[in-house]
């Protein structure tokens, strides 16, 4: 199976007003913090569009090393799902913004990025690693999802074992309808976890039959 290749990515400068190149990830003191006002503006959100770039580089890599269906339902809206039942289907999002959503088994939804003001001064760099981990983890199997009588959520997991992050909110903020197939859904799934997705079989081979 072919590893995933990050496609080549146009690398741009964005300067401030007085003429310096901005550090984005790095722009504000740790201790100090971002100004009030940075909280109000979203400077050059085009350098996310990056995102869109790789996102579609990771959508090619899971069609041609996975056995998966896609589908391009409506415009920036690609829908795959594994050929076994207990990985996880995945959604992927590409938002005008430009940004993109992770949208995978049951419960999980990632954005990237989560906010885009100078405030929160997200680097599209970090964002666009951040975003082939979260992909290729759901294909290597590193998500797991719960849903308790208060609490649900999902958690992401290194190729380790150890959990990485995780997020809950009430099970109540829950549609009754969604809680009720993802209950049915993660029942049937060790722990919650959901498996690594089928490879693909090199063309040529098929299936063992009676007879091999």
């Amino acid at each position: 199976m072919g590893a995933y290749v990050r496609p080549w990515l146009p690398q741009r400068e964005f300067r401030g007003p007085d003429g310096t190149v901005i550090d984005f990830g790095d722009r504000w003191d740790p201790e100090s913090g971002p100004p009030e006002s940075a909280y109000s503006v979203d400077s050059f959100p085009e350098r996310f569009g990056v995102l869109h770039t790789v996102a579609q580089a990771l959508v090619a890599h899971g069609a041609a090393e996975y056995e998966a269906r896609v589908e391009r339902a409506t415009p920036g809206r690609i829908v795959l799902t594994p050929a076994a039942a207990d990985a996880a289907p995945l959604t992927v999002l590409l938002e005008p913004y430009p940004s993109v959503t992770l949208r995978a088994g049951m419960l999980a939804a990632e954005a990237f990025p989560s906010c885009g003001c100078d405030a929160c001064d997200e680097s599209a760099d970090a964002l666009v690693e951040a975003l082939e981990w979260t992909f290729l983890g759901v294909l290597a199997g590193r998500l797991s999802e719960q849903v308790g009588t208060r609490w649900c959520g999902f958690t992401w997991w290194d190729a380790d074992g150890r959990e990485r992050s995780s997020q809950q909110r009430r099970t109540s903020e829950l549609d009754p309808q969604r809680r009720t197939l993802a209950e049915r859904r993660l029942a049937t799934l060790p722990g919650g976890r959901w498996a690594p997705w089928p490879a693909r079989r090199p063309a040529g081979r098929g299936r063992a039959g009676p007879a091999d």
